[in-house]
This record gives structure tokens, C-alpha cells and sequence, in this order.
């Protein structure tokens, strides 16, 4: 604790006879020799040649890998530092996805040779600043001696990110997987840039990793409704629909009384009258593909079904958004 009368001289601090006050440059190497610790405890796993590490949870449960982020989000630390460089390797993955022991390893360098430079009187700004400048001129050198990469160079990259990643039985495979579909998304884009919510991944319920392959263009896992929907269409004209195909009758809290039998039979007639416009405002509308996140009359699904029109009702919102973005549609409410 810290006492002061007032007078405005500094702070008397009060502590225990074993306690050890730490100040100056002292804090700046117990925080970097923390630093370097977490680097020292990946820097095996780094390279073509990293090695694996086992690790063993309090709770019995043991996991071998040398994947950079599944070691750090497995590590129970304390110390700021070490929290600090577990944050760094998290917002690494969040950002790129990979490339997690080498950030944490180049951070851990930086802290050794900050170390080295404080012993030898440097202030802290100075080498902080000295570093900001080191990043202008290490980017204006990568600018400089940049080359375009071909088909061969990005299939090596993605070998090597999915080295530790549980698909060593398939790198050949899905490293060309993963270039022809960024090529693909690319040539599709006008200048947004590729990214990982492009590419969508579905499993399958059989087959083994080498099964595995691209399709240009979307999947939606859902039953359709009748049998007599066509299995493929081609040269489709897709309709993308946010409402349902049906008679929208009175809302459950409302109350219809009837006291005859031709109220009865009008309240029915239009009904399907309802139905009639809603197939007719379809064929003429010249698509043969309907996808929509409402649901559809079973007569309506019928008629249409004969006509040739392929239709699948109760699609999430956000599959219907996927076809719009990948055929340039519209959602019509």
C-alpha cells in the first residue's frame, strides 16, 4: 500500500519484508524473457522438419500435433507477456488462418533483440521506433523483389499450410482443390478480393478424403418434396424467392364464421383460385428453377412439377443468399 500526508512529497510504499520490487529495465526483460519462453516452446515444431508435440489436459485428454494454433489455444498461461503473445498467434489465425508459429517465432526474435539493445542503454522508443522503420523498409524490399506466382508455386503453399492440419493422407489432392477454387472465385470476382467465406465445405456421409472434390457452383443438402421434380435442368432459370407458395389463409388468431355450406365452398374456391395465379404467375414467369425460403403448397408443388419445374421450398436464408451471389440473381419478396 502507499501512504501520503498531503504534503506533496512522494508516496511511501509499504511492503512486506519478502517482497521483491521490480522497476526500469528489469520489467522490460522479465516480460521478453516471458516472450521468449512461449517462442521456445513452438520453435520445435517450426519447418519442413518440426517435430510434434503431445500435450496432456488436466482432465486426462492428450493431443499430438504441431499446428501453432492448437497448441496456444491449449496452453494455460499467466503471465501478461505470454498472454500477450497468445493473442498475437489467435488474431494471426483469425486473420490468416495459418502461419501461426512463425508470427510468435519473428515476434519472439524481435523481444531478443529488443533485450540485447536495452542492455546496452538504448530507451525503449527508440528501439520501438527503430523497428517501425525496419517494417517500411522490409516492405519496399518484399514490393521490390516480388514475383507472379504460378499454378505450381501457390499448390506448394497450400501443401505446406495443410502439413499438420489431419489431411497428410490427401496434401496432393486437396492442395489443387484449394488453388482451382481460389482461381475460380477469383475470375468470378471483379476486384473484391478472394476469401474463405467464398468457398463453402460440405461433408459427405461416405467415401474416404480422396473422394473429395469441387463443384463450381453451390450445394444445399435438402430432400425435395416429389419425386417428380427433375433431378437436372439444363440452361436453368433460376428463381430466388423470400415468401411462400401458398394460400396465406387467416392468422391463427383470427376467426372465420360460416353459416352455410356455399360460405363454406366460396372460402375454399378461393383458396385454390389463389393457388391457380400463384402457378400461372410462375409459368409465365419463364423460369424452371425455384428455390425459396418459404414453404410451397403441395398443389402447387405438383402442377409445377409436371410443367418440368424444379422447386425446393424451406431453403435457409442465407443458401438462398449463396445462389444469388453465385448466378447473379435477385431475391424477389
Amino acid at each position: 500500500m502507499a501512504a501520503s500526508n498531503g504534503s506533496g512529497r512522494a508516496p511511501v510504499a509499504i511492503t512486506a519484508n519478502s517482497t521483491k520490487v521490480t522497476s526500469g529495465i528489469d520489467v522490460h526483460q522479465k516480460l521478453m524473457t516471458a516472450a521468449l519462453a512461449l517462442g521456445n516452446i513452438l520453435r520445435g515444431t517450426f519447418g519442413p522438419r518440426g517435430l510434434d508435440k503431445m500435450m496432456y489436459k488436466t482432465n486426462g485428454v492428450t493431443a499430438v500435433t504441431n499446428d501453432g494454433a492448437k497448441i496456444i489455444s491449449e496452453l494455460l498461461v499467466k503471465h501478461p507477456a505470454a498472454k500477450a503473445f497468445i493473442s498475437l498467434g489467435q488474431s494471426q489465425e483469425s486473420a490468416c488462418g495459418d502461419g501461426v508459429t512463425g508470427c510468435i517465432l519473428f515476434a519472439a526474435e524481435l523481444m531478443r533483440e529488443s533485450s540485447r539493445l536495452l542492455r546496452k542503454g538504448l530507451h525503449p522508443l527508440i528501439i520501438i521506433e527503430g523497428w517501425s522503420k525496419a517494417l517500411d523498409v522490409a516492405l519496399q524490399t518484399i514490393e521490390s523483389n516480388s514475383t507472379k506466382v504460378n499454378k505450381d508455386t501457390l499448390v506448394k503453399v497450400a501443401a505446406t499450410s495443410l502439413v499438420g492440419k489431419g489431411a497428410e493422407g490427401a496434401v496432393g489432392l486437396f492442395s489443387e482443390l484449394v488453388v482451382e477454387a481460389i482461381t475460380l472465385v477469383s475470375n468470378s470476382l471483379n476486384d473484391e478480393e478472394a476469401k474463405a467465406e467464398h468457398v463453402m465445405m460440405t461433408i459427405a456421409d461416405r467415401g474416404t478424403l480422396a473422394d473429395s472434390r469441387l463443384i463450381d457452383g453451390i450445394i444445399i443438402q435438402k430432400r425435395t418434396a416429389n419425386e417428380k421434380v427433375p433431378r437436372s435442368i439444363d440452361n436453368a432459370a433460376i428463381a430466388l424467392l423470400s415468401c411462400p407458395l401458398e394460400f396465406e389463409g387467416p392468422s391463427r388468431d383470427s376467426e372465420i364464421e360460416v353459416t352455410s355450406p356455399e360460405q363454406l365452398s366460396a372460402f375454399i374456391e378461393a383458396g385454390q383460385n389463389q393457388l391457380e395465379k400463384i402457378v400461372e404467375l410462375v409459368q409465365k414467369s419463364g423460369c424452371n428453377a425455384i428455390l425459396t425460403t418459404g414453404a410451397c403448397d403441395p398443389q402447387v408443388l405438383h402442377k409445377l412439377s409436371e410443367d418440368g419445374i424444379y422447386i425446393l421450398a424451406d431453403v435457409d436464408a442465407a443458401e438462398v443468399s449463396n445462389v444469388a451471389k453465385a448466378t447473379g440473381a435477385k431475391i424477389v419478396d
